[in-house]
């Protein structure tokens, strides 16, 4: 990983925080580039086996952007206003839908789905509604999967 891509990703955490109001349907790609990252740590973290191309990603990374980066970002949702909370939770159900669709599934989206829930809770009652909504219907086709990685 060169120093350009890791300074790209910085400024892009950079601006999650300063603008996350204005992504949009762009959280989608904030959201995927916050799942890489998580499983880059969980390799290196773990030291799983994966290509050594991947390790040595993580080990060039990390030393320069903390794992806590991304939990930031997640438990900032709570300062996202009304349109903007509601666009972070469908990129991350969209998020959740395809690591639960591929080969080797993922359960990030889906544990961070959870997380949100929780923070938003004391979100005012039209907006907490339209957020459940949306994550009970998820939350409902999430158990009838089958997958034998889990």
């Amino acid at each position: 990983m060169g120093r350009s891509q890791l300074l790209c990703i910085q400024t892009v955490l950079k601006i999650v925080m300063e603008a996350g109001n204005c992504l949009a349907e762009h959280w989608g790609a904030v959201l995927a580039l916050l799942s890489k990252l998580d499983y880059l740590y969980n390799i290196r973290s773990t030291k799983m086996e994966h290509s050594p191309l991947l390790l040595r990603q993580a080990e060039l990374l990390f030393p320069h952007l903390e794992h806590a980066q991304i939990d930031k970002i997640f438990n900032s949702s709570v300062r996202l206003d009304a349109e903007a909370i509601l666009q972070f939770i469908v990129q991350l159900i969209a998020l959740s839908d395809q690591e639960l669709s591929a080969e080797r599934p993922r359960l990030f989206a889906v544990q961070r789905l959870v997380e949100m829930t929780d923070l938003n809770m004391h979100r005012i009652k039209i907006i907490w509604s339209r957020i459940w909504t949306l994550i009970k219907e998820h939350f409902n086709k999430v158990p009838s999967r089958t997958h034998t990685h889990f």
